[in-house]
């Protein structure tokens, strides 16, 4: 698979370059480009006369397909994943010779180059860096759903070797998926809506109550759209216009660019819109912390708990009491980068220890840290209060070295590569103690 890190600065670029290099996962995935500042200008120029070619055919009947050299190639057609910086301010310009050329740069953000290669390239996934900061943690778990980048991260930390499915390093924040894998899972997403491109979203995904009425959080469904969330399409989502998919003004370049797009969006959605609450959907960690039978309860260990915050594995992986879990798993795991389950239907499930004897529940000492994907003791975690549309806001992380409890007790987490002592924690105050 390729690669491609598309950046102003050479030397950055190839120091992200570098920083893949020390991860054998990312090596044995992808061959890593960096394209000079003529061959990203020129991907640019395709995309845009795409995009003027299709808008152009829209309005004006007369101009076909071919007259509009709609299959000229473009750098990122073949791109699996592409790597975006946001700042893109010098791209094209001799730094040292500034003069005129400054006005001939294309005057692009990595933010606006993330929606022309999604809507107008084959790429298949993106990541965009830096835009929210060089190494952050987002304390209200809830991620950019409006950034049309598959994935935000900090420059900083694309050498992490968790987002590659490599060793575990202490930084691994709950919500990363691993890019090793990830183009693969965009192309099953868009065999699955090349079938279901005129169904509503939320029935296909079973995110509908028996009664009729959304599980999703009230935010959640109004991302979809501006019409009744129940009937809004994998179409209709596509083509309602930014931040959800293809802006308003804009028309598709060829028929797959739909399904593209789609597939895209709506995973990002269900990633950090819907399965970030942990309600209407929940992943392992987060509902054995609820249910700790399901990994065996305090006798399994510490590691038992560890294991189910895996990514990209299947539910049979993660060690859980499959046969209470079964019928109540998320089926569509293309579209998420770990197992989840349907939250409204577990509560009643009684083949669960804790629903059948809520009373009788076994306790664990353990909470699970969203900046570390890990279990720690209670004692040794921050708890606060994340800004989600959802009622399960407490969260717990290691935190900071200044406020931290286990910064004595737990100082490996603080002192190695990728450690957790150059985070930096947003919303700020939320860590406040």
């Amino acid at each position: 698979m390729k690669l491609v890190i598309c950046d102003d600065i050479h030397n950055r670029a190839q120091a992200w370059h570098d920083a893949l290099q020390q991860v054998p996962q990312a090596v044995a995935a992808y061959d890593v480009e960096i394209p000079s500042d003529d061959e990203v200008i020129a991907a640019i120029a395709t995309m845009q006369a795409r995009r003027d070619a299709a808008r152009f055919r829209r309005e004006e009947k007369t101009i076909s397909r071919e007259s509009t050299n709609l299959e000229q190639s473009c750098l990122f057609d073949d791109t699996d994943l592409l790597v975006l910086d946001y700042d893109l301010f010098w791209l094209g310009v001799d730094r040292d010779n500034q003069g005129g050329d400054l006005e001939k740069r294309p005057r692009v953000t990595g933010e606006q180059l993330a929606y022309l290669s999604r809507c107008f390239s084959r790429c298949r996934y993106i990541v965009a860096l830096n835009q929210f900061g060089e190494n952050v943690f987002d304390l209200n778990l809830r991620g950019h759903v409006r950034s049309y980048a598959d994935l935000n991260l900090g420059g900083s930390q694309l050498g992490n070797s968790n987002l590659w499915g490599g060793a575990r390093v202490p930084y691994f924040p709950s919500y990363w998926p691993r890019l090793d894998v990830a183009p693969d899972c965009q192309t099953r997403r868009l065999e699955f809506i090349g079938k279901h491109l005129d169904d509503p979203i939320l029935r296909t995904f079973g995110l509908v109550h028996a009664g009729g009425y959304p599980v999703v959080s009230r935010s959640a469904a109004e991302f979809l759209g501006p019409n009744d969330p129940l009937r809004i399409t994998f179409r209709e989502f596509a083509q309602s216009g930014q931040p959800r998919g293809l802006d308003s003004t804009d028309d598709i370049w060829e028929d797959e660019a739909l399904l593209r797009i789609a597939a895209s969006r709506v995973a990002k959605w269900l990633e950090r819109a819907v399965l970030s609450g942990q309600e209407a959907l929940v992943d392992a960690p987060h509902l054995v912390e609820r249910y700790p039978s399901l990994a065996g309860g305090a006798s399994s260990g510490l590691d038992a708990f560890d294991a189910t915050a895996a990514r990209g594995v299947s539910a049979t992986e993660l060690g859980l009491d499959s046969a209470s879990l079964g019928r109540y798993e998320f089926q569509y795991t293309e579209f998420l980068s770990r197992p989840a389950w349907h939250w409204h239907a577990l509560v009643d499930a009684r083949e669960i220890t804790e629903v059948a004897s809520p009373w009788d529940a076994e306790q664990v000492p353990w909470r699970f840290c969203e900046d570390t994907s890990s279990f720690l003791e209670e004692d040794f975690c921050l708890t606060y209060v994340a800004d989600l549309d959802s009622s399960f806001v407490n969260r717990q992380v290691v935190g900071p070295p200044g406020v931290s409890p286990a910064r004595e007790t737990h100082a490996e987490l603080y002192s190695s590569p990728f450690s957790l002592s150059q985070v930096e924690y947003q919303p700020a105050d939320s860590l406040a103690v």
